[in-house]
């Protein structure tokens, strides 16, 4: 080989030696960057002296050295004999500065409700976070946070009591869509109950139990629960309405209901009472209770009051006796007879059936079977029909009567059902009084 090729390759090679040398020395590594730094933590609000069925506040709070580049997701948890109601959508942002350091904080609400006394255990609850890196990436990371321990307690005073709540604030009102006195067989009346309160779910609170009393009926609505938030504070509503329907004439007591609750604020037991009410249907007057506090009334003191009264009871009676007498001698001719009467309840049936009016349909039903001759009929429709052996007649009555004052929707035929209750009646009518009275011929078309 010649020194002129020599130095050629000598050369080639040391071309093609200097770039890759000086390639190795450009692409050293460097020192790569930390990833972001994310901590979690939970607690509860309060964390001691929490009574069951109290609201709980659990709080999750997430932080990044960085920031948040989508949104977090809480993995699905339960907690044994407790509620866990998630009631934020959103979380509550903001910043801290730790060490001169910047980090972005995400605090989550969620709120727990005990159902009994004793110790509970929240588990660890799944987080999925994303993050943002350094270069303008993400990363999705997969957090957990620490198991919480606490207990509650229920008062000593409402162990034995079946339904309370634990609150700092509860108000019951009710109303009636009419005044109790002077009420009909017939008549409906509509009773609504509301209860208010703070923080609780609605679904918490106590419901209303009613029972059902001989002739007079009840029908309730399903209970209408709502939650509100108002700034912060959570408002719990629950509405019960019912209505009764007075089947006969009598004196019917509502009973007083008692609501108990737990007064977080104050740290005791409070009652909230709606008092007893008494209808009185068709004249009963109701019994009145002697006053032992009243003062005692001499012997003589009686017999003086009992010979006045005695004395304007006789001239009461003859007045009304004389003006009775003198009013029957005048009306003697004119007054409608008991088979006319009964015609006109027909013709007005007629038209409350063509107008479609449930509710005139039923008192001109218990009109007419009040005047029925026959005394074993007069009362509560349920009586007559089971006597009668009608069970289309029966069903249509319930189905009418649901429609009314229930929950059903299914409108009933109304000409159907009164044309087969007259002709019923009609029929017993005439068996019972035979060749006394002719019967009258009632009919809808």
């Amino acid at each position: 080989m010649t020194s002129s090729r020599i130095s050629t390759l000598v050369f080639c090679l040391l071309c093609l030696w200097v770039p890759l040398s000086l390639a190795q020395t450009g692409t050293e590594p460097t020192a790569q960057s930390e990833p972001s730094e994310v901590r979690v933590k939970a607690w509860l609000e309060p964390s001691e002296g929490i009574i069951s069925s109290q609201q709980v506040k659990l709080v999750i709070e997430l932080s990044t050295d960085r920031w948040f580049t989508a949104g977090t997701r809480i993995g699905l948890f339960e907690v044994k004999d407790a509620v866990v109601l998630r009631r934020e959508s959103f979380a509550v942002n903001s910043t801290r500065n730790k060490g001169g350091q910047t980090w972005v904080t995400q605090q989550w609400d969620l709120t727990v409700y005990p159902q009994r006394s004793g110790d509970l255990l929240i588990p660890a609850i799944p987080l999925t976070v994303t993050v943002a890196e350094e270069g303008g990436s993400s990363t999705v990371r997969q957090l957990t946070t620490k198991q919480i321990a606490f207990s509650a307690q229920a008062p000593a005073e409402l162990v034995d009591v079946p339904q309370w709540v634990a609150t700092s604030r509860l108000r019951v009102v009710e109303e009636y869509n009419q005044s109790l006195d002077q009420l009909e067989a017939g008549d409906a009346v509509v009773r609504t109950i509301t209860l208010n309160a703070e923080g609780v779910a609605a679904m918490m609170l106590p419901a209303t139990g009613f029972v059902a009393q001989d002739g007079l009926a009840i029908y309730q609505t399903p209970p209408q629960v709502e939650d509100q938030n108002n700034r912060g504070i959570y408002l719990a509503q629950r509405i019960d309405q019912l209505t009764y329907v007075i089947e006969r004439p009598g004196s019917y007591t509502l009973p007083e209901l008692s609501y108990y609750w737990w007064d977080l604020s104050a740290g005791r037991v409070r009652i909230e009472t709606l008092a007893s009410q008494q209808l009185v249907v068709g004249g009963v007057i109701p019994a009145v209770v002697e006053d032992p506090t009243a003062p005692a009334v001499s012997v003589w003191s009686w017999q003086k009051i009992g010979f006045v009264l005695l004395s304007l009871c006789l001239v009461l009676i003859l007045i009304v006796g004389m003006v009775w007498l003198r009013s029957w001698l005048v009306q003697r001719r004119s007054t409608p007879s008991a088979a006319a009467l009964r015609q006109q309840i027909a013709r007005d049936l007629k038209l409350a059936c063509s107008a479609n009016d449930k509710m005139a349909v039923i008192r001109l039903m218990y009109q007419w079977l009040d005047g029925l001759p026959d005394d074993r009929f007069k009362g509560e429709f349920r009586e007559a029909l089971l006597e009668l052996d009608t069970e289309p007649v029966s069903g249509a009555f319930e189905q009418l009567m649901a429609n009314c004052y229930g929950d059903n929707s299914l409108e009933p035929d109304l000409k159907d059902f009164a044309q087969q209750l007259i002709e019923c009646f009609g029929e017993r009518e005439t068996n019972l009084l035979g060749s006394l009275l002719k019967p009258v011929e009632l009919r809808l078309n």
